[in-house]
C-alpha cells in the first residue's frame, strides 16, 4: 500500500553535514551517574486511573480559560490549571485512541486514529472528518491558516478550519509520519527517513538527513529547529539552510517530546527522565528522574492569570508532573 512520492527529491536536494556532537555525561544506566543538579522543582503530581483511563499522550494548554486538556486512550481529561484540581472528562473518541491534541482559535482539535475533530471548549464537537476507507491520521498540525492532518498512507492533507474543507495533499516519500512542524513559512515532516521540507503549495524542496529512525517531535527555537528521535539524541538544524548544526545525546532511550522554556529545551523520554538543555550553549543545565514510572509522552509550557508558569509533563504511568521554570 505504498504511495508512490507526487514530486521526486532532486540528488542534490538531500543535505548530509557532519556535525559537532554534544555529548551529555550519562551511562547506559542513568541511575549508576549523579543526578545533575537543577532548580527547577516537581510541585505537584496529578492523578492516577482515577481520572486518566489510559497512558497520557498528549496534552494542550487554554490560558484564557486556566485549562489543561489532556488526552489519555479515547477519553479528554479536563484540569483547572491555576487551581490544580479535575474539572471533567469527556469521550472525545468512539473507538480508537487519541494521538494528538492541537489548539487553533480557542478551540481543541483531536486527532485519533478513526478521525479529526474540532471541540468548543463548553465540550461539544463543531465538525468530524472522516479520511476515508484504509486510511486514519497519524499526527495533526495547527498552524494560522491551515490545519495539516498526516495520515497511516503517508499523506499531507491541508485544511482550512471552515467545516475542515480540503484544500491540498501531497505524498510524503516514506513509511511513517511522525510529526510536523511549520518554521519560516516552510513545512517540515518528521519521517523514518529525515526530515521532509515543503514550500508554497506543497512542493517538495528537499530533505535533510540524520536521524536514522523515527522522528517524534520538532519545535522551533529562534531561528533553529530542534529534533528528537527514536535513535535516542536531539538534533538542531538551522531554519533556513536546513544545515545540520549540533547532535545532542544525553538520553538512554527514546526521545518523544521537546518543549522550549525561556534560555532552555527541555526533553522527555522512554527512559523516564526530563533532561534540560541551554538552547544556544547545548550544555545539559539539570535534569529530573524519578518524578515519573513510566515514559515521558508530551510536556507543556501552561501559564494562568494568577500564578507562575510551570511545565506540565504527561507520561505513559497515567500521571501529570508539575515542574517550576529553572
Amino acid at each position: 500500500n505504498k504511495i508512490a512520492p507526487e514530486v521526486a527529491i532532486p540528488p542534490n536536494a538531500i543535505k548530509k553535514k557532519s556535525s559537532d556532537k554534544i555529548i551529555a555525561n550519562v551511562s547506559e544506566n542513568w541511575g549508576n551517574r549523579p543526578q545533575i543538579p537543577t532548580t527547577s522543582k516537581l510541585v505537584a503530581t496529578l492523578s492516577n486511573s482515577t481520572y486518566h483511563t489510559g497512558s497520557i499522550t498528549s496534552l494542550v494548554s487554554l490560558p484564557e480559560r486556566d485549562e489543561v486538556w489532556v488526552a489519555c486512550s479515547l477519553d479528554i481529561v479536563v484540569w483547572d490549571a491555576e487551581k490544580q484540581v479535575f474539572q471533567s472528562s469527556f469521550k472525545a473518541s468512539e473507538n480508537k485512541r487519541i494521538h494528538k491534541l492541537e489548539v487553533h482559535d480557542g478551540r481543541v482539535i483531536v486527532c485519533s486514529e478513526e478521525n479529526v475533530t474540532i471541540w468548543h471548549p463548553e465540550k461539544y464537537s463543531l465538525c468530524s472528518m472522516n479520511l476515508g476507507s484504509g486510511d486514519s491520521a497519524t499526527t495533526i498540525l495547527a498552524t494560522s491558516k491551515y490545519l495539516l492532518v498526516a495520515t497511516t498512507r503517508c499523506r499531507v492533507y491541508r485544511y482550512t478550519y471552515n467545516k475542515l474543507k480540503q484544500k491540498r495533499k501531497v505524498s510524503v516519500p516514506s513509511e511513517i509520519i511522525g510529526c510536523m512542524r511549520e518554521h519560516n513559512k516552510r513545512l517540515w515532516v518528521g519521517t523514518e527517513k529525515g526530515i521532509y521540507r515543503y514550500g508554497r503549495k506543497l512542493k517538495l524542496l528537499d530533505r535533510l538527513e540524520g536521524h536514522p529512525k523515527l522522528i517524534n517531535c520538532m519545535i522551533s527555537v529562534g531561528d533553529n529547529v530542534w529534533s528528537c528521535s527514536n535513535d535516542n539524541t536531539i538534533k538542531v538544524w538551522d531554519g533556513n539552510s536546513g544545515e545540520l548544526l549540533k547532535t545532542i545525546e544525553g538520553h538512554t532511550a527514546k526521545v518523544f517530546t521537546l518543549l522550549s522554556a525561556g534560555d532552555h529545551v527541555w526533553s522527555g523520554s522512554w527512559d523516564k527522565t526530563i533532561l534540560i538543555w541551554h538552547n544556544t550553549t547545548y550544555e545539559l543545565m539539570g535534569e529530573h528522574r524519578g518524578g515519573h514510572e513510566d515514559a515521558v509522552s508530551c510536556m507543556e509550557l501552561v501559564k494562568t492569570k494568577n500564578s507562575q508558569p510551570l511545565v506540565w509533563s504527561g507520561s505513559w504511568d497515567r500521571c501529570l508532573c508539575l515542574w517550576t521554570l529553572n
